[in-house]
């Protein structure tokens, strides 16, 4: 199955260079040069994932982010050159699915690209999970409140999927990143407190169904499995 990717920067010349380290892995990729050509772009035809600077002139990626999360549910990545730990907090709250700095070693990139993709598109033998007055369904990542749809980005729908299964049981925090980052975890990286903050958030009186364990991880003692 080809892969199509939009990558959006107004660096033409990095983002030339960029497309053809992801055609050569076998992806599909279009080139637009702000977020406002993007939203275009993705009005226009499907993309799998979309590959995001901030930067931009028009419309800079974290505007367009948030256009697009009005909209779609298309994975996002930030490759961006602002490292600063604010900027990454914002990214992620504003619903992308992860946040790479430049420079980045082509190898990581494509590990990172390739763990959203598995979120995407991991086929499951679908459960539905009831908690609250909320139901999520693990094969199609549709989470529901009293019956009314409520949009999760892919990497939230995982983690979600990820408590659900192991309920009743602490999920270290180790292994969420791994699962969902495809990478080793850092002491200092706070991304999946910022994913644990804004599901918290989408699931509102029902947020208190995922408790923290200090220093460990996460679980969902009080979820029920409706097969």
């Amino acid at each position: 199955m080809t892969i199509f990717i939009l990558l959006v920067d107004d660096d033409i010349e990095y983002a030339e260079l960029l497309a053809r380290v992801l055609k050569q892995a076998g992806l599909e990729v279009a080139l637009c040069d702000n977020g406002r050509r993007a939203l275009q772009e993705l009005s226009g035809r499907r993309f799998d994932l979309v590959l995001m600077d901030v930067a931009m002139p028009e419309m800079d990626g974290f505007s367009a982010l948030h256009q697009i999360r009005r909209i779609s549910d298309t994975p996002v990545i930030m490759l961006t050159s602002r490292i600063a730990a604010a900027d990454r907090v914002h990214g992620l709250d504003g619903g992308a699915d992860d946040y790479i700095c430049k420079p980045c070693d082509p190898d990581e990139l494509l590990s990172r690209i390739r763990a959203v993709l598995r979120r995407t598109s991991r086929i499951n033998r679908g459960h539905a999970f009831l908690f609250g007055s909320h139901s999520f369904n693990t094969e199609s990542r549709e989470l529901n409140s009293n019956g009314n749809p409520v949009r999760l980005t892919s990497l939230e729908g995982e983690l979600l999927s990820m408590l659900l299964q192991a309920r009743g049981r602490i999920v270290a925090r180790e292994a969420i990143t791994m699962a969902l980052q495809d990478r080793e975890p850092d002491a200092f990286d706070r991304s999946l407190d910022v994913h644990i903050s804004r599901l918290r958030a989408k699931l509102g009186e029902d947020a208190s169904n995922i408790q923290t364990v200090r220093g460990i991880g996460y679980l969902m003692p009080t979820a029920t499995e409706r097969k």
